[in-house]
């Protein structure tokens, strides 16, 4: 009988090599049924090697799922992709080292084998991953799929055994010249490493994967706030002053006309009762009670301040974007809470593409957000508005708090009934949870 105590992940993992090897026939079985399939998915491929600007993740979201798809290229040799996917993965994964060895966002003061060390434990499951796709696709390729259909889509035994050394070698894999042997890419100078870790940290800074001064220990497995996911909660920082709601949102212009997503801040006393609302109409609220087209409010020593504050409509082409602005020293005492909404102005949410929507301390250098919310890829239906957050206090000079909510709804800027209903609903609803 086998030990308890023996390694067994090799085994595991060829298990769920057959299972990777069911996907792969059913992805070669779909393109043969659509021939269109391997001309879009080797143009995708032959952009992203091209163009720096298409490897980026608005153009590639996902690289995990761009490897699997290279089956599917056609013309093109994983040498054609190696260093640029390895040149992406590395400035995608400055977060995730910085995070876990936060002296890594300055390399160049680090020693090279200090710092190339230190990247390889950073990097260790990543590269496993990569190594591991890698030597499944290659192998993948020597097989036909009267081999893999004659063994009912499980791997033939050549492709179980070769497997199971190479998942060997993959676990086994200690330095990055191990790991480049086995993706069969030309090992770099110590130097050229050095030098691409620093590289990595200022194209990552740049593309907006991190910025610069961020909290890295903040960074939650997901890469965002773990208080993002609906029905969550956060307790701000006592010192917090502002919260910043962004949204940029794009429509198809080919049928003429514009296409608003408007963002509402809708303010509530502490029993419930609507106070106003600031939108790309009523732009600003001095103290979050009226609607103001001026003024300020004074805050301690003669500071002037506005509480809420919209940008209007900034339209660009086809993209949009909206700001509001909250002052928390100068909401009144009055002001529960702050609801934070999007609505359609026509039509519906479905006709709105890529919508991009955070909520966040602007003086908070991490750059996490309080609050997100996805609209991209949910089941609307013909709701046109959604709830997107609550920034909220128990009491007056109690420390405020931000819940993600994410429920649609109906209701329009400057037709908030239908909104003012599902807060009314939701609010009673917390009320009464265990």
């Amino acid at each position: 009988m086998r030990s308890r105590n023996l390694p067994r992940r090799p085994r595991v993992c060829v298990l769920r090599c057959a299972g990777f090897v069911q996907v792969y026939r059913l992805l070669l079985a779909v393109a043969e049924e659509n021939p269109h399939l391997r001309s879009e998915v080797t143009r995708r491929v032959r952009g992203f090697i091209a163009d720096e600007k298409k490897r980026n993740k608005a153009a590639e979201p996902s690289l995990g799922d761009l490897v699997p798809l290279f089956a599917l290229a056609q013309g093109l040799r994983w040498g054609d992709l190696a260093w640029p996917l390895l040149e992406e993965l590395m400035d995608r994964g400055v977060l995730w080292m910085c995070k876990e060895v936060p002296s890594l966002v300055k390399p160049s003061e680090l020693d090279a084998d200090e710092a190339i060390g230190l990247a390889w434990d950073a990097r260790r499951v990543a590269n496993r991953l990569l190594m591991f796709s890698v030597g499944f696709l290659g192998r993948l390729s020597k097989v036909t799929t009267e081999q893999l259909d004659g063994f009912y889509g499980q791997p033939t035994p050549w492709l179980r055994a070769s497997m199971r050394q190479h998942i060997a070698k993959t676990m086994a894999a200690s330095t990055w010249p191990d790991f480049f042997l086995i993706v069969n890419v030309p090992l770099p100078s110590k130097a050229y490493m050095h030098e691409w870790l620093s590289r990595a940290v200022g194209n990552s800074e740049r593309k907006g994967y991190h910025k610069r001064g961020m909290d890295f220990s903040r960074v939650q497995r997901s890469g965002v706030s773990n208080i993002l996911r609906k029905g969550e909660s956060v307790s701000a920082s006592p010192t917090m002053k502002m919260v910043r709601l962004e949204e940029v949102w794009r429509w198809d212009g080919s049928n003429g006309g514009t296409k608003f997503l408007d963002a509402s801040a809708l303010t509530y006393g502490f029993d419930g009762t609507p106070l106003t609302e600031v939108d790309f109409s009523e732009r600003t609220s001095v103290t979050g009670l009226t609607s103001s087209s001026g003024g300020y409010a004074t805050y301690r020593a003669g500071e002037r301040r506005v509480a809420l504050r919209h940008s209007g409509d900034q339209i660009d082409h086809n993209e949009g974007t909206h700001t509001i602005d909250i002052d928390l020293r100068a909401l009144s005492d009055k002001v529960g809470a702050i609801y934070l909404t999007l609505s359609a102005w026509q039509e519906d949410l479905r006709t709105i593409i890529r919508p991009e929507v955070r909520c966040f301390d602007p003086a908070d250098k991490s750059g996490e957000p309080l609050a997100r919310y996805e609209l991209e890829g949910k089941p609307t239906g013909q709701e046109t508005a959604v709830v997107m957050a609550k920034v909220w206090r128990a009491a007056p000079g109690k420390v405020w708090q931000v819940t993600a909510i994410g429920e649609l709804c109906r209701g329009r800027a400057r037709n908030y009934e239908k909104m003012h209903e599902k807060i009314s609903a939701l609010s009673l609803a917390s009320r009464h949870a265990p």
